[in-house]
């Protein structure tokens, strides 16, 4: 179970934006009851979740860590559109993307158009 974990890696992009929740590592680990173990919160855009994965392979694939808990989870729900837009906005390229007015949701249609 829990109790048995060296340290917990949460993958997430928006809660500093959304929620005002920037360290949710030791956020959830606390309401967990994981207390002193290493808890860290990993941030990768829209893969987050894997790159949360990724630390935790490499923590147990180095011997640092024997068992760790990977969570990847983002809450966009209590938000409006376009604060979530907003928040979305910031895995653009801020200087030569979002500069020119265009969402992250435009950008990934235009993604989407060049391969279809």
């Amino acid at each position: 179970g829990v109790e048995r974990a060296d340290a917990l890696f949460v993958g997430n992009m928006l809660s500093g934006n959304l929620l005002d929740q920037e360290h949710l590592g030791t956020l959830v680990a606390d309401f967990c009851g994981m207390h002193g173990i290493e808890a860290a919160k990993v941030e990768a855009a829209c893969a987050s979740g894997a790159a949360a994965l990724r630390v935790g392979t490499m923590a147990v694939a180095s011997g640092f860590h024997d068992i760790v808990i990977v969570a990847g989870l983002e809450k966009m729900t209590d938000t409006v559109g376009k604060d979530t837009t907003a928040g979305l906005a910031t895995a653009a390229d801020a200087e030569y993307e979002a500069l020119h007015g265009v969402s992250f949701v435009g950008l990934n249609a235009l993604i989407m158009q060049r391969y279809m």
